[in-house]
């Protein structure tokens, strides 16, 4: 999946999403990391995870999903000056967005999206 933004452009993105345990039941108490790195660069050792939140819904949505993550994204010309939170700033040549669970001693890492910068 890939998307398209702005070089100035400061959006908030939100990924739907359900965790389950091993013995596949929904788990709502989730530690979710994200992390954005060079497109079709591969993930390793020194990449940096954030904390971001994860949301969780009083009933599953339509679609099945339990809670939502919300990330703003910011492209590599865009003023964050002000900007409360954190801000994931896409690479100039765009970037892959990932999130992960870390379930110590586990790291359940899920590609998420791919940012096209325009």
């Amino acid at each position: 999946m890939a998307f398209r933004m702005y070089r100035i452009e400061r959006l908030w993105r939100v990924y739907p999403g359900t965790f389950r345990d091993r013995d596949g039941d929904v788990v709502t108490d989730v530690a979710v990391q994200a992390a954005i790195v060079p497109q079709r660069t591969q993930l390793s050792a020194d990449t940096t995870w954030v904390d971001v939140v994860y949301s969780v819904y009083e009933q599953p949505d339509a679609d099945g999903h339990h809670g939502e993550t919300s990330v703003l994204l910011a492209g590599p010309d865009a003023d964050t000056t002000g900007v409360f939170g954190t801000v994931f700033r896409v690479p100039e040549g765009g970037g892959d967005l990932y999130l992960a669970n870390p379930d110590t001693p586990e790291l359940d890492v899920t590609f998420v999206e791919r940012i096209e910068v325009a």
